[in-house]
């Protein structure tokens, strides 16, 4: 087994404070919200923007942002099943990062009752997960997938999350956010930038392709 971890300053913060059990599984948990963050931050600057940007994206890498967006889709979707799996799972019983789990070592009511509502409000990530991801669904690649699921979506489960959360560091002065961040921006920019460019080498590519000669 690899002595890579997931650990860092802010889990051994949350040990120091709640004990090994609660403060590893609470700060790890704090560590998969934020990634989704980010990834459905990067999703939303990338291709959730006007016609303009889409149109710029395509017009550079058509197929590596093709690829980018089918692999961010599916890491939400991943991200969010997970995290509303049960608490353990296999012959073994298996220790599952849930907040099945953290209901389960806090006892405390709300938030028991709080990671029920992320499991069913994450319903179609789960199917997503099932159907497309974690199996070759031959139905689901013949007869059709199931449903997208939509940016309302994600937020809504993104909140239910960050409440669950917010209800165990609450108690011990911890704060929780689910504020995400990305540097797609600076990308976007830079690729207008290139725009001129790029559509030229796109005109010689054209050209050449029609064996015409260039002067």
């Amino acid at each position: 087994m690899s002595n890579v971890t997931n650990r860092d300053g802010w889990v051994d913060s949350c040990i120091q404070v709640m004990g090994d059990d609660l403060g590893n599984l609470f700060g790890l948990l704090c560590k998969e919200m934020w990634e989704l963050c980010h990834e459905h931050d990067t999703y939303r600057a990338l291709f959730q923007q006007s016609s303009d940007v889409l149109s710029l994206l395509n017009g550079a890498a058509p197929d590596f942002f093709g690829l980018t967006q089918t692999l961010l889709f599916n890491s939400i979707a991943l991200r969010i099943a997970r995290i509303t799996d049960p608490e353990v799972s296999g012959r073994e019983r298996q220790a599952n990062l849930t907040l099945e789990r953290l209901g389960s070592i806090t006892q405390l009511p709300e938030v028991i009752e709080g990671a029920c509502r992320v499991k069913k409000v994450a319903e179609p990530f789960r199917l997503w997960r099932h159907k497309v991801i974690a199996h070759t669904d031959l139905t689901a690649a013949t007869i059709g997938f199931p449903p997208n699921f939509t940016g309302e979506q994600i937020d809504k489960v993104k909140a239910q999350i960050e409440n669950c959360l917010k209800l165990v560091g609450q108690q011990y002065n911890f704060s929780v956010n689910s504020d995400g961040w990305t540097d797609v921006k600076g990308l976007i920019r830079h690729l207008r930038a290139a725009k001129p460019e790029l559509e030229r080498q796109r005109k010689i590519e054209d050209v050449i392709i029609s064996g015409y000669s260039v002067d």
